[in-house]
């Protein structure tokens, strides 16, 4: 079953949008080094993280839900393995 969900935290999805592709330039680096698959997956583990850290630093009513959804994580993981 396909689900669309919506959310108004309108800056969370603003920051994970930028962000992400920060992360993907770490993984694409460690790729380009053969540093492994483990050290893919940690650059992604902290670099989500580190993207809400500074997303609830600098933003607004930034909700923690919005990076466990399509704009956050699921957008960061096709990212970094596209």
């Amino acid at each position: 079953r396909f689900n669309v969900t919506m959310t108004r935290d309108v800056t969370g999805v603003e920051f994970c949008a930028v962000l992400k592709n920060v992360v993907a330039l770490g993984v694409g680096f460690a790729v380009g080094r053969e540093l492994g698959s483990n050290t893919k997956a940690a650059i992604i583990r902290r670099g989500l993280k580190e993207t809400m850290k500074f997303a609830k630093t600098f933003g607004e009513n930034v909700s923690d839900d919005t990076f466990f959804e399509s704009a956050g994580i699921a957008d960061l993981m096709t990212t970094c393995f596209s």
